[in-house]
């Protein structure tokens, strides 16, 4: 079963009950009994899917915009899992790498500013929603039997992604900060303006052929999408 959030289980041999708890920092822990069945878990989140879903949207409504100040320790998602920002000096060229649960940015001069290392980590994860969303568009390309005449990775500021009547589709790139279950619903949302040119019950029926939980994704998408924020 697809949950609309991104969690973790952590097993421990002497618990008897399950406890699931989501921090401020939007990560949603289930800690059950180390021989816990996955149907059991499963179960567990699929029950407490509202309530995760409140929690989360509470998280959003303290956090505001998610704007970020870009310093060191400070957490930066991707594809739906935080990374602290660990920020050093470049030895050879500018660079950011994703090392054992860390976005490090390394960065020539001995003056590093917020606008510098915002300025690198854009650059990286653009590059990254291009590798994602292409590979995604691929395998739901066949699957609908569309192909857009152009695809755009850009910088859209109040929308995740556009149709024109010349079937070019824009993907804007902060959906990378999402889980990939919500990268692929945006994805196929946009597919199926190719057939469907409005939000008809026909479009909703397409993009629910394909992704029978779209609706949970949606919400996941107006809970929590002011805090992709860059």
């Amino acid at each position: 079963m697809i949950v609309p959030f991104e969690y973790s289980v952590v097993r421990v041999p002497e618990r008897k009950t399950a406890q699931l708890v989501v921090t401020p920092a939007n990560d949603v822990i289930l800690t059950v009994a180390k021989r816990t069945p996955p149907a059991i878990i499963s179960e567990i989140l699929r029950k407490k899917t509202p309530w995760v879903l409140g929690k989360l949207h509470k998280n959003s409504q303290v956090k505001g915009t998610g704007k970020k100040e870009f310093v060191n320790g400070e957490a930066f998602p991707y594809l739906g899992r935080n990374y602290r920002l660990k920020i050093g000096k470049a030895k050879a060229e500018p660079s950011v790498h994703l090392v054992s649960g860390r976005i490090e940015v390394a960065l020539k001069g001995s003056k590093v500013s917020k606008r510098t290392v915002r300025s690198a980590l854009q650059a990286w994860y653009v590059e990254r929603a291009q590798e994602k969303i292409r590979d995604r568009l691929a395998v739901y390309e066949k699957r609908i039997a569309v192909t857009p005449s152009a695809v755009h990775i850009r910088n859209l500021k109040s929308r995740w992604g556009s149709c024109t009547a010349r079937r070019q589709i824009s993907y804007n790139w902060r959906i990378i900060l999402a889980p990939i279950s919500i990268v692929d619903y945006v994805i196929v949302h946009e597919l199926c303006h190719l057939i469907h040119h409005d939000h008809s019950k026909d479009f909703w029926r397409a993009i629910e052929r394909i992704l029978p939980d779209y609706e949970e994704r949606k919400e996941w998408l107006r809970v929590n999408g002011s805090l992709l924020a860059f």
